[in-house]
């Protein structure tokens, strides 16, 4: 009897729980359910603004767009929509500050509320940047209160969520799920039944994250959608522009990812607004139409032309040192002489400190000084090379003997080599050399070996550490430094059958290690640990230091005696003047004393690369003129280079006579005032 009773009760209580959860599932689903969505407010305001993306920016974003459009702002405006309406390509160089993430931020809000573009990727240099500008799109669908009017198919639902992102899983409209996504890195628009932007996806990438594959199902098995249109904005860092490497990395993957996102079925669409920081930058590729003519690519200044009276601008500048408020005095009771002949691309751009934007852009290239005026605000960035006469890597790729990979010419009397240390791997070089320091190029190489024509260190991988596998870096190097000084210094060159006298090694990175590699090593009495130093023109030459008892010296070099030091005997040279000899060697015609040549055989693109990667500036101070040696921007690799020099330094510590002055031809030298 107890049992049936309980039975009965059982399902009594049952019955009751399922009859209190279905009351609790259509209150929590009354609850989810967005109220009816309200009619358009402004229907003729909203059908100009679906044709016309300038109209769209000005109407309902004018807190972001509070000046007038500029020139250069309507051919951006103009460009960004065909590409929107029609597709294509487009890359525009605008100047820093000018607006132009604003221009792609409202291009991403305008193509995905007028349903032209369904899915829209937004890819920064960095995911970091992406999310910002994510953000930003966010927080006008979120509080825009005219888009609220004019779009309420497509944004009343994103206003219900009240800013919690957690209740779009669960948000409903007559009952169906809207199947809103909000989160960090993607939108997914709500599914609102004769909305055009229904299911509209907008996703953001930093350019070299994970792209390959970007893809959005349709909810109720109605397909899936690719990207259509990708927005590249700046997809440079000031790190990635100044490197050739990660340049070419990064036009890769626009040319291949990015360009292969939307599949086989339809032909993507990209704006890219972009700035050039460093010439042959990954902006400045993409803007050149001879190369990249399908990329339709635009420079815009913010000054067309500088002002003529470059007299009244330096007493400008001189009564500016010491007031702003004298100097803009003088600027406006003179304003049409200091004018006469400027001309700049947007004339309502400046603050309240200036009157006129000629005044805000002469103020600003004073500011930040001319290199960065003309990459961030000309998109015409002043070249980075010397005007001095240098080597071009086409001389010396083209600069070969008859005598092939290893083998030493007759005339040689020394033979020298370098080895310049890395993380990741050793590069070396050998040269022969005669008593005038006539040069040759034996051979040069890496260490483990790379089979790859032209590579760059960048994109190797750990080859030292896979090579000695189970030792660490430490330990990784000292063998790769044990195994190539064995196959150098052991070997019998060419046909004269020479031995290589002195190999240098790099000791101004791992320093201890490199010089414990050379005290303990069997072949030490030929091995020297170097240390490479930049002699400025308002330093001491190393030729003017007194000599030690026990110190040997010669043309900018020394070898300082192991006591006065307090280490093992070492060499310091002068990077500055040993390189400018190897440039004049380049540039020295064969058949005359000093000319420096390379072996034949090969391809040596890459080690002429290496040599260029470099430039050089004529600096005076005190009446010392030097010729100052830096990284060209793009460039990484230069480690032949250095293995080069370090070469011809220890050829002058064997014998070979060099002069104090090096002979460098000069071209006219071309200096921008304005």
């Amino acid at each position: 009897m107890r049992s049936y009773i309980d039975s009965n009760e059982g399902r009594a209580v049952a019955t009751h729980r399922e009859v209190v959860a279905k009351y609790q599932r259509r209150q929590s689903a009354s609850a989810r359910d967005i109220e009816e969505i309200p009619g358009v407010l402004n229907v003729e305001r909203r059908g100009i603004a679906e044709e016309e993306f300038g109209y769209f920016c000005k109407q309902y974003m004018p807190a972001i767009f509070t000046r007038e459009f500029s020139p250069m702002h309507l051919r951006a405006i103009e460009k960004l929509s065909e590409v929107i309406n029609h597709g294509g390509m487009f890359a525009y160089a605008m100047p820093r500050g000018t607006g132009k993430t604003s221009l792609a931020e409202a291009a991403c809000l305008w193509g995905i509320l007028t349903g032209k573009r369904r899915y829209i990727a937004l890819v920064s240099a960095t995911e970091r940047h992406a999310q910002q500008s994510l953000v930003n799109i966010k927080r006008e669908l979120s509080t825009n209160e005219l888009i609220l009017e004019d779009w309420p198919e497509v944004v009343y639902p994103i206003w219900a969520l009240e800013n919690i992102a957690a209740r779009a899983m669960g948000q409903l409209y007559q009952g169906n799920p809207t199947y809103i996504v909000w989160t960090g890195e993607q939108l997914f628009l709500p599914c609102i039944p004769d909305s055009k932007a229904a299911g509209s996806v907008i996703e953001i990438r930093g350019l070299t994250g994970a792209i390959r594959g970007m893809k959005a199902n349709l909810p109720g098995g109605r397909g899936s959608l690719r990207p259509e249109l990708v927005i590249l904005d700046d997809p440079q860092t000031d790190e990635s522009a100044r490197s050739n490497s990660q340049c070419d990395t990064r036009e890769e993957i626009i040319q291949g990812t990015i360009m292969g996102l939307s599949g086989h079925e339809k032909e993507i669409a990209i704006a890219m607004p972009c700035t050039v920081m460093h010439r042959g930058d990954l902006a400045e590729r993409f803007l050149d139409n001879e190369k990249k003519p399908e990329w339709n690519g635009e420079r815009h200044k913010l000054v067309i032309s500088f002002p003529k009276n470059e007299a009244m601008w330096e007493e400008y500048f001189r009564r500016r040192h010491n007031s702003i408020k004298e100097a803009t005095k003088y600027y406006s009771e003179n304003q049409v002489e200091m004018d006469d002949g400027a001309e700049v691309t947007w004339k309502e751009c400046f603050t309240v400190k200036q009157i006129s934007a000629v005044q805000y852009a002469m103020d600003l290239k004073a500011r930040v000084g001319e290199r960065a005026f003309w990459a961030e605000y000309q998109n015409d960035p002043l070249e980075d090379i010397s005007d001095s006469e240098m080597a071009t890597a086409d001389e010396i790729a083209n600069k070969t003997t008859r005598y092939l990979r290893g083998d030493v010419p007759e005339n040689c009397q020394h033979l020298t080599a370098f080895v310049d240390v890395h993380k990741k791997i050793l590069f070396y070089v050998v040269c022969g050399w005669v008593e005038d320091f006539t040069g040759y190029i034996v051979e040069y190489g890496t260490w483990p070996p790379v089979k790859r024509t032209y590579f760059s260190m960048r994109e190797l991988d750990d080859l030292l550490l896979i090579n000695y596998h189970g030792k660490g870096l430490d330990g990784a190097i000292y063998a790769g430094l044990g195994d190539l000084t064995e196959k150098l210094l052991t070997r019998e060159w060419g046909s004269t059958r020479m031995k290589i006298e002195k190999c240098m090694i790099d000791a101004n990175w791992r320093t201890a290690l490199v010089k414990e590699f050379c005290r303990n090593s069997s072949l030490g009495t030929l091995l020297l640990p170097s240390h490479g130093r930049f002699i400025g023109a308002d330093r001491k030459p190393l030729n003017e230091y007194r000599n030690h008892v026990g110190d040997r010296s010669g043309v900018n070099w020394r070898i300082p005696a192991p006591l006065n030091r307090g280490a093992g005997r070492h060499v310091i040279f002068d990077n500055n003047y040993w390189k400018s000899f190897i440039n004049t060697g380049f540039l020295t015609p064969p058949g005359e004393k000093g000319c420096l040549q390379i072996h034949s055989g090969k391809d040596h693109r890459l080690f002429a690369d290496h040599c260029t990667a470099e430039y050089f500036t004529e600096t005076i101070t005190k009446g010392r003129t030097v010729m100052q040696w830096a990284q060209r921007a793009g460039h990484d690799d230069n480690h032949w280079f250095d293995c080069l020099v370090g070469c011809a330094v220890g050829g002058a510590v064997q014998g070979c006579h060099t002069i104090d002055k090096i002979p460098i031809k000069r071209k006219k030298m071309t200096v921008r005032y304005f």
